[in-house]
């Protein structure tokens, strides 16, 4: 193997470690607090109440989005309002949605429940964890050859 051709794989799995020990260190923070909340939350069907209409220029596209704003009771009966998440359709007025809430801060709800909360965490350990794999390879093969 060229030297050339070595030292470019290490400074390509140099690259891949960098970015890829960070998204393990954020995957494994965000597992650890979405196990915290899911110990403690409660499950709730709140009721859409209202619907907010606001420009989001957030992605590919900017359009209209419709933010429903559900409302809920705390086990102690303590009605609780938040918003949801994004549509690009209203939601109909009185409509159920499932979702966790923080019995200690009632504002702190999830909407995806625990998996999808899982799931994306997952999903940073993961692809960290592969170009963390893939880094140690190309290390190991510049050394190698």
């Amino acid at each position: 193997m060229s030297p050339q051709l070595a030292q470019l794989m290490v400074v390509m799995a140099v690259t891949m470690a960098v970015v890829g020990l960070p998204l393990v260190v954020l995957g494994g923070v965000l597992r650890g607090r979405i196990k915290r909340f899911n110990a403690r939350a409660v499950s709730v069907l709140a009721s859409v109440v209202a619907n907010e209409r606001r420009y989001s220029t957030s992605g590919a596209i900017n359009r209209w989005i419709h933010i429903p704003l559900v409302e809920f009771a705390t086990q102690q009966g303590q009605p609780v309002r938040v918003t949801g998440l994004g549509q690009s359709d209203p939601v109909p007025l009185g409509t159920a949605v499932p979702l966790l809430y923080d019995p200690s801060q009632p504002n702190d709800v999830s909407f995806t429940g625990p998996r999808g909360q899982a799931g994306c965490a997952s999903m940073f350990w993961v692809f960290g964890g592969l170009l963390l794999a893939g880094a140690i390879g190309l290390g190991v093969t510049a050394f190698v050859l």
